[in-house]
């Protein structure tokens, strides 16, 4: 059984078709990687992953369980779901609450408290907290204000807020955006290494190849609002497929376990 399955979805919103057509596959434990264009249709697929977006057309699978046929409202703590707009939203709405409280926001999968968190609560978030901090190596005070954390910091909390149920599915939406590379580097060794101790399906929507994490293992092209290709990381990433998929010659290389691709007509002699 797929932890996550898709069959032909559709979504049509005031007039327009935003996906067609859509069919996806998820195995438990499967780290997947989606990319495509801005406008392409990656955030509403994972919005109707998330129970947050209902589709026009086609049939959705989570966990075994068909949309249509289960409580949303409880289902959704199953899965973990990022969103760039949350920081964004916290910042604005919810800046006078600490990293600690925002951290705990996660057990109630909502973006604010609305009541003192239990013990537990408060405990999980700090275990949760410190396990990255011994892992990473990265620290930062967990009662400051979450409006005087940084922008690194900031997405640390926030994942650690979508990491706090424990969920068996992520969808994170371009995780690390806007984020400086060692920001970068530090919140994928946290997700990585919470992937590894946890047989978690992970769906990750990136705009850059060099994004793309060595424990992904298969990748999704979506362009017009469907899904233009899907397999196995070095099966799909080639060089005609991924210029098809951007509409941009380019050419698509390796270092170790990671992808990168530059443009045909600015190749470097060595890379």
């Amino acid at each position: 059984m797929l932890a996550v399955e898709l069959r032909d979805v559709g979504l049509i919103r005031e007039g327009q078709t935003l996906l067609s057509g859509v069919s996806l596959g998820m195995e438990t434990g499967e780290c997947c990687v989606m990319l495509g264009p801005n406008g392409a249709g990656k955030s509403s697929i994972a919005s109707i992953i998330a129970g947050r977006l209902w589709p026009s057309a086609g049939v959705v699978f989570v966990l075994g369980q068909q949309y249509g046929h289960v409580d949303l409202r409880s289902f959704r703590k199953n899965i973990g779901y990022f969103q760039p707009a949350f920081q964004e939203r916290t910042a604005a709405y919810h800046s006078l609450m600490s990293a600690l409280d925002v951290i705990c926001t996660g057990a109630n999968n909502s973006l604010a408290l609305y009541d003192e968190p239990a013990p537990t609560v408060r405990a999980r978030a700090r275990a949760l907290f410190e396990e990255h901090t011994l892992r990473t190596g990265t620290s930062f005070p967990l009662d400051r204000p979450y409006s005087r954390l940084s922008s690194g910091e900031r997405r640390k909390t926030l994942l650690l807020r979508t990491l706090m149920a424990e969920p068996p599915v992520l969808l994170l939406d371009e995780p690390y955006e806007s984020l400086d590379i060692p920001s970068r580097l530090e919140v994928e060794a946290m997700l990585e290494d919470y992937m590894r101790c946890r047989p978690v399906t992970t769906l990750m929507i990136l705009h850059r190849i060099e994004e793309i994490p060595p424990a992904a293992t298969q990748v999704m092209f979506v362009r017009g609002g469907q899904l233009i290709g899907q397999g196995a990381l070095r099966d799909v990433l080639v060089d005609t497929r991924v210029s098809e998929l951007y509409s941009v010659p380019l050419r698509v290389g390796w270092h170790g376990n990671r992808a990168y691709c530059v443009p045909v007509s600015r190749e470097p002699d060595e890379l």
